[in-house]
């Protein structure tokens, strides 16, 4: 089935897609900022960051259904890094989508940036999936804080 996991990058189509993606409750409740996003809103920030250098958005589909997203941004707070989002449709989760669209990603990203980069993962510490999902994938603790974990991966 992963087989006809396609990725590609974000188009001006897929705002819906991602729109109603972060909304899904499960997804907000591990989200940076947990309210409901609105359409208008949204809209205004994916066509901003789709033209925005600093950031990689990629898409899985599978059966030409956009099934799951990653982002990567260039990172504020780190050196020489890029931090991720990544989020997968409720109902294709534990199927291996997130560990196939990391992977894949992650070749599209190093084709793009300096091979010095890492990329970093800042999980909330009740996230206990996305806790055993980075650490899975060779993500390293580098740093915590009372509610979050940060993981780091050379890319």
């Amino acid at each position: 089935m992963l087989n006809d996991l396609l990725i590609s990058e974000a188009k001006e189509i897929d705002a819906k897609f991602l729109w109603e993606l972060r909304n899904e409750y499960p997804i907000r409740l591990m989200s940076k900022s947990t309210e409901l996003i609105d359409w208008e809103t949204h809209k205004e920030w994916f066509l901003n960051t789709l033209k925005n250098d600093n950031s990689n958005i990629y898409i899985a589909f599978l059966k030409n259904e956009p099934v799951a997203m990653v982002r990567y941004d260039l990172s504020k707070n780190f050196k020489k890094s890029f931090e991720i989002s990544i989020a997968v449709k409720t109902k294709f989760q534990g199927i291996g989508v997130a560990k196939k669209l990391l992977q894949e990603s992650m070749k599209l990203l190093a084709l793009k940036v300096n091979k010095d980069c890492q990329v970093i993962s800042i999980v909330k510490k009740i996230n206990s999936k996305s806790i055993r999902f980075f650490e899975n994938f060779g993500f390293v603790l580098i740093n915590q804080s009372k509610e979050l974990f940060y993981y780091s991966l050379k890319i």
